[in-house]
């Protein structure tokens, strides 16, 4: 492998974890294998990923000549929305040559134009500086126990006047889904009281791969720190996961009502739509300038 590569496995897992994941992820049949869609969301996955793309649009207010980065892109639904629009500039950089593998079956699905792939470290990418008017991820920083190094790659890469979006995926208290289960799911909640009182010493594990705690003040620190203009990190996404995938439930039930309130809250103009408070939050969203 390349040492580049070597260096940095494990602040965030090693090639070969992710590289796991993704191959599980793509198998057919699989929940998360393809969560673009041109039609309304069905899945729990699916609107996620719409919501967060319709943010990066709104916040963002990108033009067509814009250069785009997905920067730890996984399978690249943000970039594949993007192709949706017209945009077309776009590069992808993972460190999991499958997930990149699975973007471009993604991107041929839907016969769009395949973009450039990379496969590369996110904090050392070799790429040049200042290519990119807007660098992009979904749930990336949280896997990396001190964000600064890809941050400042991510602000030596922006043109001067480019920005980064980054929704973030941290280790969630449970009591920030309370709300939600005693909604949609109560029964969820006794199987947790059951899980907490039944609940062994965890056994070891050779994992490399971390998700942090890492709150959005300490987010906001460390982007002021490394150079960043304008940053705001906030309270994000209060639609949480409630079941088990391929759940009718939630396809059929949960999905349909979250997608109402999320069109209420598009008419009373939220901006970032998924923006919430922090005990109902189940991500957060870092946007800066350079």
């Amino acid at each position: 492998m390349n040492k580049q590569l070597e260096a940095n496995d494990s602040a965030h897992g090693s090639a070969q974890e992710w590289d796991a994941i993704w191959k599980t992820v793509g198998d057919l049949g699989h929940a998360r294998a393809k969560v673009f869609t041109r039609s309304t969301p069905k899945t729990i996955y699916e609107f996620w990923q719409k919501c967060y793309f319709e943010d990066l649009l709104l916040t963002m207010q990108p033009q067509p000549d814009w250069a785009f980065l997905e920067l730890a892109s996984g399978r690249g639904t943000t970039s594949t929305y993007l192709a949706s629009k017209g945009f077309k500039n776009i590069t992808l950089l993972d460190l999991s040559e499958s997930a990149l593998e699975q973007a471009k079956k993604n991107f041929i699905s839907e016969n769009f134009q395949v973009p450039q792939t990379i496969v590369g470290n996110a904090e050392a990418t070799g790429l040049p500086p200042n290519s990119f008017d807007c660098i992009y991820n979904i749930g990336v920083l949280e896997h990396f126990e001190d964000p600064s190094a890809i941050l400042a790659e991510s602000l030596r890469l922006l043109k001067p006047g480019g920005k980064i979006f980054m929704p973030i995926v941290p280790a969630m208290p449970y009591s920030h889904s309370i709300l939600s289960r005693v909604l949609f799911n109560p029964l969820s909640l006794a199987r947790q009281i059951v899980k907490k009182l039944l609940r062994r010493a965890s056994t070891s594990s050779e994992s490399t791969m971390v998700r942090t705690s890492t709150n959005a003040e300490e987010y906001l620190r460390v982007a002021r720190k490394v150079g960043f203009s304008n940053a705001v990190c906030v309270s994000y996404n209060p639609y949480w996961k409630l079941y088990s995938d391929n759940s009718r439930i939630e396809d059929f039930f949960i999905v349909p009502i979250y997608r109402r309130y999320y069109a209420l809250r598009s008419i009373l103009g939220f901006v970032p739509r998924l923006r919430t408070f922090s005990i109902t939050s189940s991500c957060l969203l870092l946007t800066a300038s350079k």
